[in-house]
């Protein structure tokens, strides 16, 4: 709940700072004097947008201050980064030219985190912004409060398992259908590889034989002038070299020198021999006719080609075949997971069906018992002659919401057509309503704290008593802050809040004070005539007997 406000150059409220307490604390004040600027500061307080002309005039920058406590229903997740325990303070500042600085016990803040919050501090209900209950957009999940959630589960169960499905039947059939338009270029592409019949060991070295075989003749040319030139010759290197080896091997014994020289002319002729041997080797190595080697240099070009289009060598040619055979095999499989996954998709549609009927029908009965609840409480507020109800329409598709929608529609007057819950027209009896709206659905409220702003405008009397009393009832459970001009609505605080202005040095500020004692009688009894009487004051004293005067 709340328990200290503090507000600073909002408007007409130069300073104010006030302690609450659970219950019931009515704040009461000459119209103009303040009371909408302080509800606009708290609402500032709980994430709300800046709006220019609400800082004071002369002033650099407004600062809110709230510190709330019971922080039992806020997420641990959510009080985590700011090391929340038992109390939170929340402090905004905003300065001349719109700039915020939100402090959540002094750790500095954004405004999405501030609102984040907000849902779990306080509820603020004034006779035009009840937007939760008067927008039909939020009645069924509204409803559902009164819907046993074992009913909620299994419907949402369902759905979440068909529309599972329905989206991993939509992903393949999207795949398919995509796969579909490139079959033409998927087969032409497995024919012309498989067509191509790569061997990597055969065809690896297909570009040197190409290019052998293109200079074969002057290959064997050379070959022969090299072997003449070693061996065949009239005058070749190794009849030369031997004959000098001969020569030197009659001084051996003789020069060291011719000793050395023989050494390397017998590797010599071993070289020669050698050379001799790969050179035969060359002569006799496989010739190919012309019509053989346009052949192969017509494979070679296709090869060539195939690399290029599909990466750079043969196995990523290869590669690629085995790539689009698998599309090729995964596109033919398709067709049955399809057909299989169709099946399944009908059978989790029809599921659903059934625990969307099922939900259907206890929201029907929790409809009923949320009109026999709102009628009792409405005839506690002099609306005896109300009819409630709400209005189910199916869509044509399910949805998370079980495939219908909900609206409440309400007549107030006996005798007439229930119509649409936004389209109320009179303020007192949209203030019963949503009263009464608020007192049922109050115990799933997710935070503790309610301000009402003037809803009892345009009742009185018997039927204003009636309001005060379910605000005082309502307390019991929340901390309530009521904004009133009711004398009868203001005695029913456990805590009375009286706001005024005052004009100082020619400007005007707001003061907010705590009521006592015979200081809330005066200000009561000013409410009940205009003036202070002692018929009014004795009126005063009346009303407040039953909290303790």
């Amino acid at each position: 709940m709340l328990s200290y406000l503090s507000v600073k150059n909002v408007s007409v409220i130069q300073s104010a700072a006030f302690e609450l307490n659970s219950g019931l604390t009515v704040i009461t004040g000459e119209t103009g004097s303040g009371k909408s600027v302080l509800v606009n500061s708290l609402k500032l307080l709980l994430g709300d947008r800046f709006q220019k002309g609400m800082l004071r005039t002369g002033a650099d920058k407004l600062v809110i201050e709230g510190v709330f406590n019971g922080l039992e229903r806020i997420p641990p997740a959510l009080k985590e980064p700011f090391e929340i325990e038992d109390e939170l303070l929340i402090r905004r500042e905003v300065n001349e030219a719109g700039k915020n600085r939100i402090f959540i016990n002094g750790v500095l803040a954004s405004t999405a985190q501030l609102r984040e919050f907000a849902p779990y501090l306080a509820d603020i209900h004034a006779q035009h912004e009840y937007q939760t209950l008067t927008n039909s957009a939020n009645h069924l999940a509204l409803l559902d409060l009164f819907v046993p959630k074992e009913s909620l589960n299994a419907y949402a169960a369902c759905y979440e398992k068909f529309t599972s499905v329905k989206r991993e039947r939509d992903r393949i059939a999207k795949e398919r259908d995509e796969a579909e338009r490139y079959r033409d270029l998927l087969e032409a592409r497995l024919r012309e590889i498989q067509d191509a019949d790569i061997d990597i060991k055969r065809d690896s070295g297909l570009e040197e034989r190409v290019n052998y075989l293109s200079h074969q003749e002057k290959i064997r040319e050379n070959v022969n002038l090299a072997a003449e030139s070693i061996s065949t010759g009239d005058a070749n290197a190794i009849e030369l070299t031997a004959k000098g080896v001969r020569a030197l091997s009659h001084i051996l014994e003789v020069s060291r020198a011719a000793s050395q020289t023989v050494e390397r002319l017998n590797i010599a002729l071993e070289n020669l021999n050698e050379a001799e041997r790969i050179l035969s080797t060359i002569e006799e190595a496989e010739s190919a006719s012309q019509e053989e080697l346009d052949k192969l240099i017509r494979r070679k070009y296709l090869l060539q080609d195939m690399k290029k289009k599909y990466g750079g060598s043969l196995e990523t040619v290869l590669a690629k075949g085995e790539e689009t055979a698998l599309a090729l095999q995964k596109l033919a499989d398709s067709k049955d997971e399809l057909t299989a996954l169709d099946s399944a998709v009908l059978e989790a549609q029809t599921a659903a069906k059934i625990a969307a009927d099922a939900l259907l029908a206890e929201r029907i009965s929790a409809s009923e018992r949320l009109s026999g609840e709102l009628k009792r409480i409405l005839g506690e507020l002099e609306l005896a002659g109300a009819e409630f109800k709400t209005v189910f329409s199916k869509l044509p598709a399910l949805n998370e919401h079980g495939g219908v929608t909900g609206e409440f529609y309400i007549s107030v007057n006996k005798g007439f057509e229930p119509a649409p819950l936004a389209q109320i027209a009179s303020g007192g009896e949209v203030s019963r309503v949503m009263l009464a709206l608020t007192e049922i659905f109050a115990s799933e409220n997710t935070c503790d704290t309610l301000l009402f702003d003037e809803i009892d405008t345009g009742i009185s009397g018997f039927t204003a008593k009636k309001v005060a009393e379910k605000l005082a009832k309502l307390s019991k459970t929340k901390q309530v802050l009521s904004i009133t001009h009711l004398p009868i609505a203001a005695a029913m605080g456990d805590a009375h809040i009286y706001i005024y202005k005052v004009a100082d040095a020619g400007s005007t500020k707001t003061i907010i004070t705590q009521l006592k004692g015979e200081e809330r009688v005066e200000k009561l009894a000013a409410m009940i005539s205009g003036t202070v009487t002692e018929t009014s004051l004795e009126q005063a004293r009346e009303l407040l007997k039953g909290k303790g005067f």
